[in-house]
Formats: C-alpha cells, structure tokens, sequence
C-alpha cells in the first residue's frame, strides 16, 4: 500500500478536461516576494483524478466545513468580496 503524504498551501489551479480532473497545488516561496510584499507561489504537486472522483472530494471537504462551523473553530463572514470567506475563530 502506498502511502505518501506532502505538505501544500493551497491550490493553485484546477483544470478540467472532459472526465479528468488536474489539481495543482502550490507552496509558498519563503525567501521571495512580489514587489507589492505579496507572498510568490510554487506548483508543489498534482493530483489528477475522475471527475466523478472530484465530485465525491467535494462532498467529503464540505462535510468537514460543517463540522468545522458547527464546532464553532471556524466562522462564516458576511464579506462576499472576500478571498477568505472562512476565519478562525
């Protein structure tokens, strides 16, 4: 059984191309940063999968955001502008 784990934070980019599904995701560069002091980003790993397989991770991460807001450890916030939408509480 293969069983490798890496650290990401975040996604990059998701691409969809008929019933596959390419994840990017990204890691921050510690040691760089745009001119306007925003952090740089770097593809760190991909994860490909069905689009059906997609669809089931959806429903899984949104179990767990409704657990998390339940718990009350995070929060919804009424800024729809926001990137974020989601804050520790």
């Amino acid at each position: 059984m293969l069983n490798k784990e890496f650290y990401t934070d975040g996604i990059g980019n998701i691409y969809v191309s008929g019933n596959t599904v390419r994840i990017d995701f990204v890691s921050q560069d510690p040691a760089a940063q745009t001119e306007a002091n925003k952090p740089v980003y770097y593809i760190s790993g991909r994860a490909v999968m069905t689009l059906d397989g997609f669809l089931r991770s959806i429903s899984v991460q949104e179990d767990i955001l409704k657990k998390l807001l339940e718990a009350g450890i995070l929060k919804k916030t009424e800024n729809v502008e926001s990137q974020q939408p989601l804050q520790e509480s």
